[in-house]
């Protein structure tokens, strides 16, 4: 395990041992945000990094489905939930929310998300002006 105060030797070993680790374990991304993945998540990490499809999907033609219980699950666990990447541009903006960025916070915040990356902090703002 990687720690504090180790040595870069100590630290280089660690990571050899955390990437022997990583190859020997056959999970997928999606086998990390079930239930059963979250939970082992919530034993070592406090906060999950999720991309905004897998909290709410897509159909064929780019419309929202409906919300997935991702959030609910994350946060039942104690796991702060942190989604990517916002943009302002029509062209990353799911399609329901074309020219209304705004509105695409809007739809995450109130699925519970407790976070996001944004490549408009300013765009953010304003909906923490109007949450808080």
């Amino acid at each position: 395990m990687i720690e504090f105060g180790q040595s870069l030797i100590e630290f280089r070993q660690s990571l050899i041992e955390f990437g022997q680790i990583l190859s020997a374990n056959e999970r997928t991304y999606i086998d990390l945000v079930t239930a059963s993945g979250l939970e082992e998540i919530a034993k070592y990490a406090q906060a999950v990094g999720i991309h905004k499809n897998l909290l709410v999907p897509k159909d064929s033609s780019g419309k929202l489905r409906s919300p997935t219980s991702l959030v609910i699950n994350a946060h039942a666990v104690g796991l702060l939930v942190h989604v990517w990447t916002f943009c302002n541009e029509d062209c990353f903006l799911l399609l329901d929310f074309q020219g209304n960025p705004q509105g695409e916070y809007e739809l995450f915040f109130s699925l519970g998300v407790n976070g996001v990356f944004s490549d408009y902090p300013d765009t953010t703002g304003f909906h923490f002006t109007v949450q808080w």
